[in-house]
């Protein structure tokens, strides 16, 4: 790999057309989307089957999918997007995880 101070040196292979720069942006934008397997691997459960049966599996990561994209919703409709489309086509809000839902709204104190 080339070292040289001042430049950063990256491959994409794509058979997207067009200029460089925003094919380079629109693939680094993809990255969001990773964000999106850790969060439901590590706040539902994504990564543990409980059942030996495929129908039970099949029930709990449904229910675990509806849990993620019920959050995401309720998000959207609560608050404005807080950013605009761009280049990278980063997602439009700015997403609270579900943990952090879970300690603002379910695991609060009774006064």
């Amino acid at each position: 790999m080339p070292q040289e101070s001042g430049y950063e040196f990256k491959v994409v292979v794509t058979n997207k057309t067009g200029i460089a720069l925003k094919i380079v942006r629109f693939h680094e934008g993809r990255g969001q989307q990773e964000n999106i397997f850790s969060e439901l691997k590590d706040q539902v459960n994504m990564d543990y089957l409980p059942s030996r049966r495929w129908a039970g599996n099949k029930i709990y990561l449904l229910c675990a999918i509806l849990a993620h994209n019920l959050g995401r919703e309720l998000q959207m409709d609560a608050s404005e997007p807080q950013r605009a489309t761009n280049a990278k086509r980063s997602p439009l809000w700015i997403f609270e995880g579900l943990d952090v839902m879970r300690r603002k709204f379910l695991q609060r104190a009774v006064d």
